[in-house]
C-alpha cells in the first residue's frame, strides 16, 4: 500500500521527478491546499512528471487508487494513477485524466495504444477528487458527485496487465505552458 499527502518542506526520497520531453519543473508548494506543482515549457508535446519509478510495484488489474488533483485548463493534459514508465501516456497505464481536448473528467487506459473514455463530469479548474478500481476484468472510474462515490465510468478496451507504480504527469498541448497540482495520492493493492 502506498500513500501521500505531497505536503512538508522536502519531497520524499522515492519521488522522481523527471522532463520527460522538453523542459519543466515541479516543486512542492505550501499554504492551503498545498501539493506538488507541475509546470511544462511551452512547446507542444513537453511533458513533465513524478513518479516512484518503478517502486511500490503492484498488479495494474488488483489495485484500489484514490486522488485528488487540479490543473490550469490551459492546453493541458494532466495525469494521475499508476504506469510502468515515467510517461504515463505512453507507457502501459490506468489513470484519471483532465484533458482541455474533451469536455468532461476521463478515465485514461493505455497497452499498446491509448484509450480514454469520459464520464458526464465536466471539466473546471477545481480540485477533482477521484478514485479506480481496477480488477480483472476492466477498470472503474469514480468521482466524487453530491458528496457521493459515483460510478462514472467502467472500460476494457487498451487496458493494461503489466507490472505499474504510482505516476502523475502534465503535458503541453498547443504550445501553451500547462500547470497542475497534485494533492494527495493513494494506492491500495488489492
Amino acid at each position: 500500500n502506498f500513500e501521500e499527502s505531497f505536503n512538508g518542506a522536502v519531497i520524499k526520497p522515492y519521488w522522481i521527478f523527471g522532463n520527460i520531453v522538453g523542459s519543466g519543473s515541479g516543486a512542492l508548494t505550501t499554504g492551503v491546499g498545498n501539493g506538488f506543482k507541475i509546470t511544462t515549457a511551452s512547446t507542444t508535446n513537453d511533458r513533465s512528471g513524478i513518479s516512484t519509478n518503478s517502486l511500490f510495484m503492484m498488479s495494474s488489474r488488483s489495485v484500489t487508487m484514490y486522488g485528488i488533483f487540479k490543473f490550469d485548463n490551459s492546453e493541458n493534459r494532466t495525469l494521475q494513477g499508476v504506469a510502468n514508465s515515467t510517461d504515463s501516456e505512453l507507457g502501459k497505464a490506468v489513470t484519471c485524466l483532465l484533458d482541455t481536448d474533451d469536455t468532461n473528467i476521463a478515465l485514461h487506459l493505455s497497452d499498446s495504444s491509448i484509450s480514454d473514455t469520459e464520464s458526464d463530469v465536466a471539466l473546471s479548474t477545481d480540485a477533482v477528487s477521484w478514485k479506480i478500481i481496477c480488477n480483472s476484468t476492466n477498470a472503474r472510474l469514480f468521482l466524487i458527485v453530491d458528496n457521493v462515490w459515483t460510478l462514472k465510468v467502467t472500460a476494457t478496451t487498451q487496458y493494461p496487465n503489466v507490472g505499474v507504480s504510482p505516476n502523475c504527469m502534465v503535458k503541453t498541448l498547443n504550445a501553451s505552458t500547462a500547470i497542475a497540482d497534485f494533492l494527495y495520492y493513494k494506492v491500495i493493492q488489492d
